[in-house]
């Protein structure tokens, strides 16, 4: 944090009567150390090679800190609960100057145990004292070794969009850049092609056609593997007023017909 408001200590004015009975002081209004809101949303893509919604599935801790020289350590505490769920939360930490960049520390760990799967730091950027940040704690615990990552980013900001359309965004949990393409019913629209979405980096935005039957968004890796994600309107039951929301997608693993398969999952924002 750059900055800090500090604290305003003013002292009691005396005001003496003239006669003595209405003398007395004024009390200063006591000062108020103003807050920060970080209202974050965390997804919970940590597989354990367990189907969706498995009993034996070990609920993950997702911790975070900040340090302030004023106040001491603010914490949130997060229980993830379910495979391929998020969970909502909001965080406040001492106020900070417009538009400032503060460093979040955070924990990830197995709930009730000392298995740490990782720890670090994210930036969060406040615009007039609030930030929605996106949080996924991704990876695969089947592994060995097990290669868990936690990536941020801001909750993107729909942009103005055409009639008839809905937007979309792709979350590149992957540890590969990749490639987007769109297609109406199996013919390419060129134009909403995206060539190179970063590692842990969120996508550009994807505008989807409502009435369109069949639209997939096609995810290519540099080995030329590809995931379709349906967007398209036989998707409707899944995707509730679909036409009215922002959507994320996400590649993850699930376990199917005991088979681990990467498939692409949709989130409204």
């Amino acid at each position: 944090m750059n900055k800090y408001n500090g604290l305003l200590l003013v002292s009691a004015l005396v005001l003496g009567g003239c006669g003595g009975e209405d003398g007395g002081s004024v009390k200063a209004p006591k000062a108020e150390l103003k807050s920060d809101e970080i209202n974050f949303k965390v997804f919970n893509l940590v597989y354990q090679g367990t189907a969706l919604n498995n009993p034996s599935y070990q609920a993950l801790s997702f911790e975070m800190s900040f340090e302030n020289p004023i106040t001491g350590t603010q914490n949130n505490k997060t229980t993830l609960t379910n495979y391929m769920f998020a969970s909502r939360g909001v965080m406040t930490i001492p106020d900070s100057e417009e538009n400032a960049l503060d460093l979040i520390d955070y924990k990830l760990s197995i709930q009730d145990s000392k298995s740490m799967l990782g720890s670090g730091s994210f930036p969060i950027q406040f615009e007039d004292g609030k930030s929605q940040p996106l949080i996924f704690a991704s990876g695969d615990l089947t592994q060995t070794p097990s290669s868990i990552q936690v990536s941020m980013v801001e909750h993107p900001k729909s942009l103005s969009k055409a009639n008839g359309t809905f937007p979309v965004f792709f979350m590149n949990t992957t540890n590969k850049d990749v490639k987007l393409e769109l297609f109406y019913s199996d013919v390419i629209y060129p134009d909403a092609t995206q060539v190179n979405v970063k590692s842990q980096a969120l996508s550009d935005q994807l505008d989807i056609q409502s009435s369109e039957l069949e639209a997939d968004v096609r995810v290519t890796d540099s080995q030329g593997n590809t995931i379709n994600c349906s967007v398209g309107a036989e998707h409707a039951d899944t995707m509730t007023d679909r036409e009215n929301k922002s959507w994320l997608l996400v590649l993850v693993p699930l376990l199917s017909k005991s088979q681990t398969k990467l498939t692409c999952q949709h989130y409204p924002l």
